[in-house]
């Protein structure tokens, strides 16, 4: 009688690569600073930098886990690939708000300004910043609508909209 393997489960591979994805963000990270200085405000800075280049990385995951890569869906399947999908969409909302918090502190401390004039300052005055401000509220929006709660509540059709905004049903 021939000996049945028991099948390896698909999911170590490819979380040891998407931690050596992660560790490669912080390596060059790490190359690029030249120095890391002693301030408060300036670790903000720096740690908001850091949690902004890895929120980039998970978005990259996210959506490659939805790009319906065939060999993924075969080897893992699409129902396990959804719930990583959904998993890696919390940390990345989670990256990116930790990401704007800080840079946002960090800076308010290095003009020793408040918060809110901070922020106001950041948007109006730096380039490509409204674009993003956009952006992080139409990912928070997204966010915020696939949490189960809120899509249990609302009709499948208007959820499905606002996850997949390219009008394709």
């Amino acid at each position: 009688m021939r000996r049945i393997r028991p099948r390896r489960p698909p999911a170590a591979p490819l979380l040891g690569l998407a931690w050596t994805g992660a560790a490669a963000v912080l390596w060059l990270w790490w190359r690029g600073t030249p120095a890391v200085a002693a301030t408060t405000a300036d670790r903000l800075v720096n740690a908001g930098r850091i949690t902004g280049l890895l929120a980039g990385y998970v978005i990259a995951l996210v959506i490659a886990q939805m790009a319906r890569i065939p060999a993924l869906e075969r080897r893992v399947g699409s129902d396990r690939v959804v719930r990583w999908h959904a998993r890696t969409g919390r940390y990345a909302l989670c990256l990116t708000l930790a990401h704007v918090v800080l840079i946002l502190y960090g800076y308010a401390l290095q003009a020793d300004t408040g918060i809110v004039a901070q922020t106001v300052s950041v948007v109006t005055e730096y380039p490509r910043m409204v674009e993003a401000a956009v952006g992080t509220l139409l990912l928070l929006l997204v966010g915020f609508v696939s949490a189960g709660a809120v899509r249990r509540r609302m009709r499948y059709r208007d959820s499905f909209a606002v996850h997949r905004p390219s009008g394709r049903w």
